[in-house]
């Protein structure tokens, strides 16, 4: 398993956090940027999953635990969608992200 920094942890929170405030366009640009092909929306994806565990492991966040789980549930199958289905990763992150909230 990936290990993050604590540092690397937080900026992934903030990204998470960050979609409930920032809305559609934000959503949508991280998708964009992520999904440059397969790996880098699964890496990035990876990051944010290992990033929710932690926090859910650590019971430090703004988030209500059912919110977290909830999170951490649809990353991995989305993480799952993108690895293993024939489907274009940007539209699957863009789905993940403007449904998270």
């Amino acid at each position: 398993t990936k290990k993050l920094s604590d540092e690397e942890i937080k900026n992934n929170l903030k990204i998470i956090l960050g979609l409930k405030k920032e809305g559609i366009s934000q959503s949508l640009l991280i998708a964009q940027n992520n999904s440059k092909d397969r790996e880098a929306a699964l890496s990035f994806l990876e990051n944010l999953i290992i990033s929710v565990h932690s926090v859910l492991e650590n019971k430090q966040s703004e988030l209500p635990t059912k919110d977290l789980q909830k999170i951490l549930k649809d990353m991995q199958e989305t993480y799952t969608t993108i690895k293993t289905a024939n489907v274009a990763p940007r539209f699957a992150l863009e789905n993940l992200l403007l449904n998270l909230f």
